[in-house]
């Protein structure tokens, strides 16, 4: 067996570095997001990299993906609901916890932290619209549709 020079200090402290720059959670979910790119279309992709650059990357993304916790994702998702946007909270905690999934299975993450999170933000409230479901209702609505006189690419649509 050959013996292995041993590494000093400065090269030691390099290495390590080096590792906590790879494993750096924005590193990781720019990784994923070349992993997912062929199963999504352009469109998806590019919204999805967006949220990330705007709501997670300021805040998490140098912090190593291993040393991350709860709360750390919490903070920028609280910051989101502060702005009163829910529907985009839901969707980067989602993107978070596929980013967390994905280095699982590359061995720099332990668990899917995320998971911890189920409930932390409130759920979208929906709200339902009134239909029509009279038949008189439904004739004058066709009716008006029918008689309608606008330009051709509005009737159309």
């Amino acid at each position: 067996m050959i013996p292995q020079p041993i590494k000093n200090s400065k090269e030691q402290q390099r290495t390590a570095q080096k590792s906590i720059v790879q494993n750096a959670f924005e590193n990781v979910a720019r990784e994923w997001l070349t992993y997912y790119r062929p199963a999504v279309n352009s469109t998806h992709h590019d919204r999805t990299m967006r949220r990330l650059e705007v709501y997670l990357f300021p805040w998490i993304g140098k912090a190593e993906i291993s040393t991350l916790t709860p709360p750390d994702i919490l903070k920028p998702l609280k910051l989101i609901q502060e702005q009163n946007k829910l529907e985009t909270a839901h969707r980067v905690l989602q993107v978070t916890s596929q980013i967390f999934r994905y280095a699982v299975r590359t061995g720099r993450a332990g668990r899917d932290i995320t998971a911890d999170l189920r409930g932390a933000i409130p759920s979208v409230r929906t709200r339902q619209m009134a239909s029509m479901t009279e038949p008189e209702d439904v004739a004058q609505l066709m009716k008006a549709i029918n008689g309608f006189k606008g330009s051709i690419t509005v009737q159309i649509a």
